[in-house]
């Protein structure tokens, strides 16, 4: 290393921390701390801070996941009527708001699983827990005989990162009677979206295995349009969104830009301009199976059967 490269290096590290200091926005720290990857990169020279710390727990789009305070009663109601309709000949279904009930239980028993238990609330226990929470997840609709796909990301990327989801089918009454709707659920989705995951300082990894080789998460390339940060917001908020073309189209091709690096970084709009129904085509392909028993009443303290009514099937006249 020259001494004109150690003092530019010395002033960027300067900079960030003069800007940590004055509490800066985070975009404006990021935006310094990519500039000084960037120069550490086409230098040579060893990245020395620890930016997972700077920003730890820290989002490139502002919104945290809400907090679920169902009706017992209720919740144990809507799962009843979701028995019925996929166990019997009655055509009953649930009204959207029963749907939520559902979908905000499981969400919730997941964020339970990772904040109160080994792990504490951060951005690396959502990392660690994902493949124990998608059977948090699915087991309950798989119970109540709802159709469930077992997903994962990897089959959006050639195996390059993997992420596990859920999409589960719901009864949902309707004006015209009842109609299925699908849910993609993903209570982790959070993670590829804080700073230390989604930076483009990532594209300059100074690491000898890693230069050029790698770059950013999904949540770099969905915040790339204003679409794709309104599905993220709401995905992230509620930990589910209604699973249809254009919501896959954002959702897989996030993931599969996770295969590019500085090197074919210009390949990011080609992939995100593809058709929905290619990643559908993926998902219904690429079918998993759980990590965990689905005859499981819970998982390490985590319930994962919704509550229980007597089931009150009415024979048609």
């Amino acid at each position: 290393m020259i001494l004109v490269d150690l003092i530019k290096k010395k002033q960027y590290i300067s900079l960030i921390e003069k800007l940590i200091k004055e509490k800066a926005r985070d975009e404006e720290i990021n935006e310094a701390y990519v500039a000084y990857r960037k120069y550490c990169y086409e230098h040579d020279i060893l990245d020395e801070l620890d930016y997972a710390e700077i920003m730890k727990n820290k989002l490139i789009i502002p919104v945290n996941p809400k907090l679920y305070f169902g009706n017992q009663e209720k919740l144990a109601e809507a799962a009843n009527k979701v028995r019925n309709a996929f166990k019997s000949e009655i055509d009953e279904g649930i009204t959207e708001e029963e749907a939520r009930l559902m979908l905000d239980w499981v969400v919730e028993n997941t964020h339970q699983a990772t904040y109160d238990g080994a792990t504490d609330n951060t951005i690396s226990s959502m990392e660690s827990y994902s493949s124990f929470m998608q059977s948090i997840v699915a087991i309950p609709f798989m119970n109540i005989g709802a159709p469930v796909i077992i997903g994962d990301t990897k089959n959006f990327n050639d195996g390059f990162s993997s992420h596990p989801f859920v999409i589960v089918k719901l009864p949902i009454k309707t004006e015209m009677g009842v109609l299925f709707k699908e849910y993609l659920i993903d209570p982790t989705y959070m993670q590829f979206f804080a700073y230390v995951n989604a930076s483009a300082a990532l594209f300059y990894d100074t690491r000898k295995e890693f230069k050029g080789k790698v770059g950013p998460s999904a949540g770099f390339y969905v915040c790339k349009t204003e679409e794709g940060i309104r599905f993220a917001t709401e995905l992230i908020k509620n930990g589910y969104i209604e699973f249809n073309k254009e919501n896959a189209r954002i959702y897989g091709s996030g993931f599969e830009c996770e295969m590019l690096n500085i090197n074919n970084y210009s390949n990011w709009e080609d992939i995100i301009g593809q058709p929905g129904e290619h990643y559908i085509d993926i998902i219904n392909s690429n079918k998993g199976k759980l990590s965990y028993n689905p005859v499981n009443v819970e998982i390490d303290g985590v319930p994962v059967r919704f509550p229980k009514e007597e089931a009150k099937i009415i024979k048609q006249e």
